[in-house]
């Protein structure tokens, strides 16, 4: 409701509300009051996720507990900025993902590596899984997350890769 009561009273000019779609999903947590949230705290690695995505990040945390590792994840409820606490856990953690359900160009990845550059935050290890740049041809959501590595084992892959950076 915090979101919505800014979009309505706060801001000037358009403003995109998002209504979620699944109501089976794991992350119910109401954190929009602030721009970012930390769902998850952790030490070892950070991983940055907004909308639906959240779920398939949470898996993958957990995946990696399972290979023993700690991992902070930031939820994002504003895309344009205002990235505080996001950039404290990666200055924290020294490595993060970005997952997102879109395309590379223009993703929050490439904005989020501006700002950490911008704030003299420079990762030992950064990725950014996405759909890259290509046709997205039809098929459920599970296929297209499993094809193309936005899944929890893809983020998760992602994830071990960028630990091995030291």
């Amino acid at each position: 409701h915090a979101a919505l009561h800014r979009a309505l009273y706060e801001y000037q000019g358009p403003v995109a509300v998002r209504y979620p779609r699944g109501g089976e999903l794991a992350f119910r947590e109401d954190t929009m009051a602030n721009n970012v949230a930390v769902v998850r705290a952790g030490s070892d690695i950070t991983i940055v996720s907004y909308g639906i995505l959240l779920n398939e990040a949470i898996s993958a945390a957990q995946m990696l507990q399972e290979n023993g590792f700690s991992t902070e994840i930031i939820k994002l409820n504003e895309l344009t900025g205002g990235y505080e606490e996001a950039l404290a856990s990666v200055r924290k953690t020294g490595r993060v993902v970005v997952a997102e359900e879109c395309v590379e160009a223009g993703c929050v990845a490439q904005t989020f590596a501006l700002a950490l550059s911008e704030a003299g935050v420079f990762p030992r290890a950064f990725r950014a899984v996405n759909l890259g740049n290509r046709f997205i041809p039809q098929a459920s959501v599970r296929e297209l997350y499993a094809r193309y590595g936005i899944d929890a084992n893809g983020i998760a892959d992602a994830a071990r890769e960028a630990l091995k950076h030291d």
